[in-house]
């Protein structure tokens, strides 16, 4: 058998075309590599831009009313919140409405607050009843009084006063009630009643008419 001798150079061309094929390999696998890694990058750094950037509100609108999580801290300078607060208006729905409401009372100085309310009848409204049915008296006279609904929150303040069970700390809120809501003088006729219910209580308090000989 005729044996075909072996040539070194054909083994090192060999050897050359496989190192060759190696490397041009792991070229292309990092080409790869590298090119998938700045998509990634990509795609992070709009995932991190999405995730800090303010969704549409009709998108928080629409995930309010179906009771989903939003985020309305996203909303961040006074004419979005106005914006937000327009929508939620827009829905006619007082939970929504609320809602909204309470995250611009607490993320607005308390003049701009009371200023918002005073120019949208429709979230003024809605907040008064939620004060009412929660139980927030304080917060309840004090929207009414900056709303110009004095009277209202003076009638307000004295049924509360009223209510005190405790002769001497109703006579202290009674008194209380003339120098804010009465000291209107469009109410000054009410605050003259007011006055005398004053005096016959303080007859009821003991020592009382000794107090007042010393």
């Amino acid at each position: 058998m005729h044996k075909v001798p072996f040539s070194t150079s054909s083994m090192v061309s060999e050897g050359s075309i496989g190192s060759y094929n190696s490397e041009a390999t792991v070229y292309l696998d990092f080409s790869r590599l590298k090119s998938e890694h700045k998509k990634l990058q990509k795609h992070l750094e709009y995932v991190r831009s999405e995730r800090y950037k303010a969704p549409s509100i009709p998108e928080t609108i629409k995930r309010l009313r179906n009771c989903e999580p939003a985020i309305l801290d996203f909303y961040r300078s006074r004419q979005q919140k106005v914006d937000l607060l327009d929508a939620a208006i827009d829905t006619l729905d007082q939970d929504i409405i609320v809602r909204v409401i309470l995250f611009l009372k607490s993320t607005l100085v308390n003049r701009i607050f009371r200023e918002i309310l005073l120019f949208k009848p429709e979230a003024a409204k809605a907040y008064m009843t939620y004060l009412k049915d929660s139980g927030e008296y304080e917060e309840l006279i004090e929207s009414l009084f900056s709303l110009g609904r004095s009277d209202e929150a003076a009638m307000l303040e004295f049924s509360l006063a009223c209510k005190r069970r405790q002769t001497e700390t109703k006579v202290q809120a009674l008194k209380k009630c003339l120098v804010s809501g009465f000291s209107d003088p469009t109410l000054s006729y009410e605050a003259g009643y007011i006055k005398d219910y004053i005096d016959l209580l303080e007859t009821q308090i003991p020592n009382y008419s000794r107090t007042i000989q010393k």
